[in-house]
């Protein structure tokens, strides 16, 4: 029997969608639940917070998962680091304006915590490494035995950083807040407990996907890529992460006044 053309289009749009495996970063919510890759404040108030959140879709399924070890990277369009990103260490400008989350800010759709009852904090928030306008910061999340099981196919809300506006304006304020910057994951691994099988058993993300779900830009920035550099080379061995980023720059309307100016 002969398929009409429109009639299998119509079957492929009404077709569940695939969840597509692989580390998603994006703001505001999981990939599943409409979170977004670019984000542009104005500025303007010491109100309110910004939401990096972390997800994951397996390939295959793991049972006893016990912890996540993460590393946020970022960096600065105009390669200084701006204040305005000193957020968490002791004495910097925005000292403890970072935060972890293990549970969604926001009602949860189609990306279920894998670890709400975990305890989980920030290892470390690095900023000039490995060049002076990138950050790096790590996440640790850990919770006890027999850990849970995840399923290949679902996306998981594995943490968020939450990054409040404090400082933005008035006496004290921290600059750069307008200046773009990218983010990204840098590295993730879900561990699991002694009683599972190994080595299937871990999931270790340490290279740069081929899609791009894992970074986000911040103020019309335009981030390359994660990208993976020797320590202390060339006698050193381990690996590290950064990534690239460009300012994107912003088109403006001419009007005919403008225009006419050019050619006088």
């Amino acid at each position: 029997m002969r398929r009409h053309p429109l009639l299998l289009v119509g079957l492929l749009l009404i077709a569940p969608a695939a969840h597509a495996s692989g580390v998603f970063l994006k703001w505001d919510a999981c990939h599943a639940d409409g979170g977004v890759a670019a984000r542009s404040f104005a500025c303007d108030t010491n109100s309110g917070s910004e939401t990096l959140v972390c997800s994951v879709v397996l390939d295959s399924a793991l049972v006893g998962v016990v912890s996540t070890d993460a590393r946020i990277v970022g960096r600065s369009a105009s390669g200084v680091l701006p204040d305005w990103w000193m957020l968490y260490n002791t004495g910097s400008c925005r000292q403890a304006a970072a935060s972890l989350l293990l549970s969604p800010a926001g009602p949860v759709g189609g990306c279920p915590s894998l670890f709400a009852q975990a305890s989980a904090n920030i290892g470390a928030y690095k900023v000039g490494v490995p060049s002076s306008g990138d950050i790096q910061l790590d996440v640790i999340n850990v919770m006890l035995d027999p850990g849970v099981p995840a399923a290949a196919g679902q996306e998981y809300f594995l943490f968020a950083v939450r990054i409040t506006h404090a400082k933005t304006v008035g006496s004290g304020a921290c600059s750069g807040c307008l200046d773009p910057m990218c983010l990204g994951v840098g590295y993730l691994q879900l561990g699991t407990s002694y009683g599972s099988p190994t080595p299937a058993a871990t999931f270790r993300m340490n290279f740069a996907p081929v899609d791009q779900g894992h970074l986000v830009s911040w103020q019309n920035s335009s981030p390359g890529g994660v990208y993976v550099y020797q320590v202390n080379p060339p006698f050193g061995h381990l690996l590290d992460f950064a990534m690239t980023c460009d300012a994107v720059t912003p088109t403006r309307r001419s009007t005919w006044g403008a225009v006419r100016a050019l050619y006088r």
